[in-house]
């Protein structure tokens, strides 16, 4: 029999916020998924956590029995920012929440950013395009 081990949490924020230059690969994904989303029409200020891609392990990990293709991501301390048009917010109040969870949270041991196409829409020091809105 196995314990469930929790090693670090992190808190679900209210939303996610998408920068705009990064937005139309995540739109694609939204829509799939029927996860509902707004595109910002004018720019809007929002209290928000960067996130940093610290490091991606592509092998499988034997000694602790983890699966390849993990992402090691560091948040930043929550500050303003404002989000200009075309940026995307996805709120969770909505019943696919858990599903935006999953899709979207930048902060997951094995995520979105597997995929080399989403992993090259990091910033050049690691930054990720996905927001989390406090």
């Amino acid at each position: 029999m196995f314990d469930l081990v929790v090693k670090s949490n992190v808190p679900t924020p209210s939303a996610y916020a998408i920068d705009a230059a990064a937005a139309a690969p995540f739109l694609r994904v939204l829509q799939a998924q029927g996860l509902r989303h707004e595109v910002l029409a004018a720019p809007r200020r929002l209290r928000s956590e960067a996130c940093r891609l610290v490091r991606f392990e592509e092998a499988e990990d034997p000694v602790y029995v983890r699966y390849e293709n993990r992402q090691v991501v560091e948040r930043a301390a929550p500050a303003d920012r404002e989000f200009p048009v075309g940026s995307v917010l996805v709120p969770l109040d909505q019943p696919l929440a858990r599903l935006a969870v999953v899709v979207l949270e930048p902060c997951m041991l094995y995520g979105i950013y597997a995929d080399p196409a989403f992993r090259a829409l990091a910033g050049p020091d690691g930054t990720l395009p996905v927001w989390r809105v406090r």
